[in-house]
């Protein structure tokens, strides 16, 4: 086995990305969510600190799905199908 590759480069010269989309998936109760949050506020901790320019957003697709149902159900006419009538 080779050794792991380095996180960061030794070489100043290596542009930084301007934006990184990181995904995650796994079953549920994995730790997804936990994983998700502790990254969350490292990044944070280390922009607040001067330390980086990252800014995170999170979006979770649960909440997503969870606002779309809503909206569903919600749509006036109380039978879900989202149709209005």
């Amino acid at each position: 086995l080779s050794p792991p590759l380095p996180l960061v480069s030794s070489s100043a010269a290596m542009p930084r990305a301007r934006r990184c989309l990181l995904t995650t998936c796994g079953l549920p109760g994995a730790g997804k969510s936990t994983l998700v949050d502790e990254l969350v506020e490292y990044l944070r901790a280390e922009r607040d600190a001067g330390r980086s320019e990252v800014d995170v957003t999170v979006v979770r697709f649960d909440d997503i799905e969870r606002e779309l149902m809503k909206s569903r159900v919600d749509d006036g006419d109380g039978d879900g199908d989202g149709d209005g009538d």
